[in-house]
């Protein structure tokens, strides 16, 4: 089973360019905000694909939900979400065969 850093890691890194930049600019200045905006700008297009990509199996979503539910106790229901997302992240990486 593939662990989150294991996907992530398949994900081919776009360099920046000022060509890039000013698609950016002109994608936030696009007076749509419906999806279908994004194929005016095949670089945001491509960001917006890797970056929201759905995970494959529904059996990794329940593992991370269970490891949440083990992170998220009574004793810690003060956690932020950044405090809670980084322990869930430090426990899926910590087992990759999870």
């Amino acid at each position: 089973m593939e662990t989150i850093s294991s996907v992530s890691a398949t994900l081919e890194i776009i360099p920046p360019t000022p060509s890039s930049y000013l698609e950016l600019e002109l994608f936030l200045d696009d007076p749509a905000h419906d999806i279908s905006s994004l194929q005016h700008h095949p670089t945001v297009n491509q960001v917006f694909v890797q970056n929201n990509a759905s995970l494959t199996s529904s059996a990794q979503v329940e593992t991370l939900f269970s490891m949440g539910g083990q992170i998220l106790t009574p004793r810690r229901n003060k956690l932020t979400d950044e405090h809670f997302e980084m322990l869930l992240l430090f426990r899926v990486n910590k087992n990759p065969q999870l």
